[in-house]
């Protein structure tokens, strides 16, 4: 969801994961919501004038956005009036000294009110103009600049939006699996995700090669791929063919190498990564029995799926509409998708709507 909210003082950009577009449509233009959320700084502007407590001085300005933790609708028209006395009695409490030097001299109080706490109220401006310089470089290093978030245009908005701003991933696998570094689950054991490349980077190579013939598929596997369009292409394999490659063999010995027990970690290793990345929703567990997985790419895999999907409900919508009966069920998810992480699935689904828009 995207959606801009007036908190009283001025306009700010908001973005949230929901599971339902449904669950949108109870919210409306003026309606009174309580937010609660972190404040992401996109991007910074140099030598603006900022008035604070009446004083202008030069300082920075900053274009920002609020990742919403949770929403919810305020029934009491009353609560705006209440948050607003409690913004009051805070300010009042800790007093209205701001604390910023000026050539060396330290600005007057703007007001003789006796004080419980001399501490003073700042807001991100005056923070960012305080820290030292080293600091504000790091920072301005970190950040690109308005333009390079505001052009951004067709699939590459709503990749934003999912790896977020701030990704400078840049690794084989993260068109392939809409995955990268930002979104993996940390393992100590592969805390450079070392490992984690190189297992990925070998499971699209055996995706590349696996065929009408390959495959050691279990009866639920088949039923997988019977769900996709071009089924016979998707990568479904066991956990023992990964854990006996050579080369993947060689790069946890050396990634457990300096533990005290490399034998023992080697395998914990395996396993942990494994754990993570079914976690993470790029790969998927067919088998419980013969271990057996599946690699959750997004155009072998997500897109077909969705995609099929898609048509199914948009038949199933055509036919109740033109007959007013339910012919058989609502199309259902398949398991498989079920299982992936609801921000992924919100990107797939408007990557398809996408293609089939353009189509």
């Amino acid at each position: 969801m995207n959606l801009i909210i007036d908190d009283g003082t001025g306009l700010c950009d908001c973005i949230g994961w929901i599971d339902d577009s449904e669950e949108m449509d109870q919210y409306r233009v003026c309606d009174l919501v309580r937010i609660s959320g972190a404040i992401r700084v996109l991007s910074l502007k140099e030598k603006s004038m900022v008035n604070v407590e009446g004083i202008l001085y030069e300082g920075w300005t900053c274009m920002r956005e609020l990742h919403v933790h949770s929403m919810n609708m305020e029934k009491e028209r009353n609560m705006e009036a209440v948050h607003w006395l409690h913004c009051l009695q805070f300010r009042k409490r800790i007093g209205v000294s701001i604390g910023i030097k000026e050539q060396g001299k330290e600005l007057q109080e703007m007001n003789g009110q006796s004080q419980i706490m001399n501490t003073p109220v700042c807001n991100g401006l005056e923070t960012f103009n305080m820290l030292p310089e080293d600091a504000k470089n790091q920072i301005l290093s970190s950040r690109g600049t308005e333009d390079s978030f505001v052009r951004l245009e067709g699939d590459e908005y709503f990749l934003a939006k999912y790896y977020g701003r701030d990704c400078r991933c840049d690794m084989k696998y993260k068109a392939a699996l809409l995955y990268c570094h930002c979104l993996a689950t940390k393992e100590p054991l592969d805390p450079g995700f070392k490992f984690r490349d190189s297992l990925l980077e070998t499971l699209l190579e055996m995706e590349l090669l696996s065929g009408s013939g390959a495959g050691e598929a279990s009866n639920e596997g088949r039923t997988v791929g019977a769900d996709l369009r071009d089924g016979n292409n998707i990568l479904e394999f066991s956990y023992v063919t990964v854990f006996q490659h050579p080369q993947l063999q060689d790069v946890a010995e050396e990634i457990v190498s300096n533990t005290k027990d490399p034998n023992i970690n080697l395998r914990r290793l395996f396993t942990n990564t494994f754990r993570h990345l079914r976690n993470d929703s790029v790969v998927y567990l067919t088998d419980p029995n013969a271990d057996t997985y599946l690699l959750m790419s997004k155009d072998r895999v997500l897109l077909p799926a969705v995609q099929r999907i898609e048509i199914e409900k948009d038949q199933w919508e055509y036919r109740l509409k033109m007959t007013g009966k339910q012919s058989k069920d609502p199309p259902r998810i398949p398991k498989f998708l079920e299982s992936v992480s609801s921000a992924k699935l919100w990107l797939v689904k408007r990557l398809v709507a996408r293609q089939r828009k353009q189509s």
